[in-house]
């Protein structure tokens, strides 16, 4: 079995962590439009499984940035005590600086 990325939660752990937050910051109608756009989505989504599985295979080999959504390049440390090791690191750098150990 594949590990599961820290950044992706089963489909019955959904419900619990959204209800885990308790502060309201969207509006009734910021709620409905995101719902909306979500439905369209899903029903227009022609993604069979192995698809969906091809495409986590790539993500693991080249993969997004877990916040912005953009692709991460192959970036080698300068400076530091990791000068010299190669690690993941968001292509809309300096904007995103969010970096992923290479595996």
């Amino acid at each position: 079995m594949t590990e599961v990325p820290e950044n992706v939660m089963e489909t019955q752990d959904l419900i619990p962590y959204i209800l885990s937050y308790t502060s309201r910051i969207l509006t009734d109608e910021i709620v409905k439009n995101y719902s909306k756009k979500l439905e369209e989505y899903i029903n227009n989504v022609s993604i069979n499984a192995d698809d969906h599985i091809l495409n986590i295979i790539k993500n693991l080999e080249h993969p997004i940035c877990p916040r912005c959504g953009k692709s991460m390049v192959l970036r080698t440390a300068r400076k530091g005590s990791n000068k010299g090791s190669q690690f993941w690191g968001c292509s809309n750098f300096p904007s995103c600086r969010i970096t992923k150990e290479l595996v």
